[in-house]
């Protein structure tokens, strides 16, 4: 009698225990379904794009425009390559220093020690493919369309020949200006801020990635050629329109509006099912990590364990993937869709002012709102499984094109610079001197809100700053903000971001030799 007793009250208590677990399923998949459609209800009256039709570039009506399918462009870029050992244009040898490789005979390319003469043949054997090329840029004759339907399965092969392109130019610049053709250099410069919204227009996180990198390649070449003279103004003032022409901040914040809306299948019951999901995601954190039973560094004995651990972790799995499926799956989209729209936001904010705050983070309540206590290695974090794995990839997407934005608002202000020396024979004492007969108005410091930072150095250079992501001004210290940098000195790391002056021969030859390791450098720059 006792034992039926016993039977029927565990009956009892698992019943009640499916049942609690059935309604504790159902509230949270109403309450995630209902959340997520009243926030695509505010952001379909605000104007937010939440398909891939509303937020994708619509092909140009244009017909002097060519629209080409990936393939077809990685075919039309296919004809150059980026020539082996090519030059690297501004490379720091000091911090604030960099080498001016077109005045040098010899250099180090990573470990290989090389000349121009070894160099040269090659990059002027790709001048004739190059031509067609730069005429297509500077007419702006591209559009690339995307089948944004196939999701992950995108095929971009024309990425990576876009960043092949810009080294390619850049080399080429760098051959004319040491051989003194200054016309040549004018034509591959300009053509890098096209080829910057070539690489932005697909509003593809990675195209605006290889768009800042393509950015970078060109500014590097801009800088070694504004170390010559014989310029005229008309030459500067093109180069200087092109870049005036770049923005990084407003495209990014049209990408992150696409990558928010090109996550959304991946969550939908209908596109992609549980299965595809573990089998392209794969397990995440707590739940499938069979150490947590025995963190740290366990005992001889804990082998002994080591199957109860696996067994453990494959149960939390399932479990937790299938809440996931069954109660989570909205409130996790929600979660992504909010966040990234964060971004979207703070993005366009610092676009339109000019000025990027570094450092913000997404608000707690975005994170685990209903555990508060409860960090990222939580198991309740399984609530948040796809979000906790597509989300890190966009996190300093805003900050790397705000860092390309201060560091093109450089360059745009040194070549206002030069073309100040240039017409009135020296530096301005101010920055206030360029505008407006070179500039529209004062160069802005994108992590200070206020201006560049500028001073008239007395062995007759300048200095130009912006105080970098800490947004503290260290007077144009270019020294890395982290110790133990080696001999790598990247702008983007100093205390402040510095526009780099011209290494002197003594500051490139002990580069060189530290870079050989004490061995014989490569022959010393020419006069």
């Amino acid at each position: 009698m006792r034992l039926k007793k016993v039977h029927k009250r565990i009956l009892i208590g698992a019943v009640v225990a499916i049942g609690l677990l059935a309604a504790f399923i159902v509230e949270e998949r109403v309450r995630g379904v209902r959340a997520l459609r009243a926030w695509e209800a505010r952001m379909r009256a605000a104007g937010g794009p939440l398909s891939l039709r509303e937020a994708a570039v619509p092909a140009p009506t244009n017909p002097a425009v060519r629209v080409l399918t990936p393939d077809e462009l990685a075919a039309l870029l296919s004809a150059v390559t980026a020539p082996k050992n090519a030059p690297s244009a501004m490379t720091m040898v000091a911090p604030g220093k960099a080498r001016c490789v077109s005045r040098l005979d010899g250099w180090r390319e990573g470990e290989n020690q090389v000349s121009w003469t070894n160099v040269a043949p090659q990059i002027t054997a790709m001048r004739e493919a190059l031509a067609p090329l730069r005429a297509d840029l500077t007419n702006h004759a591209w559009f690339v369309k995307l089948d944004y339907d196939r999701g992950a399965d995108l095929p971009i092969p024309h990425v990576p020949r876009l960043k092949t392109l810009a080294q390619a130019l850049s080399a080429a610049t760098l051959l004319a200006l040491r051989e003194g053709d200054l016309a040549e250099a004018t034509e591959n410069l300009v053509c890098f801020p096209a080829l910057v919204a070539v690489c932005q227009q697909d509003r593809l996180l990675i195209g605006d990635l290889v768009g800042i990198a393509v950015a970078a390649i060109g500014a590097g070449a801009t800088w070694d050629a504004l170390q010559h003279d014989g310029w005229t103004d008309e030459q500067l003032a093109a180069i200087q329109r092109g870049w005036q022409s770049v923005r990084f901040l407003e495209p990014m914040a049209k990408t992150l509006e696409l990558e928010r809306v090109f996550a959304a299948p991946y969550f939908d019951r209908t596109r992609y099912s549980l299965h595809e999901l573990i089998n392209s995601l794969g397990p995440a954190g707590y739940w499938a990590d069979s150490s947590a039973i025995l963190p740290g560094d366990p005992p001889w004995w804990a082998e002994w364990l080591e199957p109860v651990a696996r067994l453990g972790a494959r149960t939390r799995w399932w479990i937790g993937v299938g809440l996931w499926h069954l109660a989570w799956r909205e409130q996790d989209q929600l979660r992504h869709w909010q966040i990234v729209q964060r971004w979207v936001e703070e993005t366009r904010q610092a676009a339109a002012a000019r000025h990027f705050i570094a450092g913000r983070r997404v608000d707690d309540d975005l994170v685990l709102p209903l555990w508060e206590e409860a960090g990222p290695g939580h198991p309740l974090a399984m609530r948040y499984w796809l979000s906790g794995m597509m989300t890190p990839a966009l996190d300093k997407s805003g900050q790397k094109a705000a860092l390309a934005e201060a560091w093109n608002e450089m360059l745009v202000t040194a070549c206002a610079l030069k073309r100040h020396r240039l017409r009135h024979g020296a530096w301005p004492e101010t920055l206030g001197a360029l505008v407006p007969e070179f500039l529209p108005e004062m160069p802005r410091d994108w992590f200070s809100g206020g201006p560049l930072r500028y001073a008239r150095r007395e062995d007759g250079s300048f200095l130009l700053y912006s105080v970098n992501t800490d947004g503290r001004d260290d007077g144009g210290d270019a020294r890395p903000a982290e110790a133990n940098s080696g001999d790598a000195f990247p702008p983007q790391r100093g205390r402040d971001l510095v526009w780099p002056a011209a290494a002197t021969v003594e500051e490139v030859e002990a580069w060189m030799t530290r870079r050989s390791g004490g061995a014989a450098p490569a022959p010393p720059p020419a006069n």
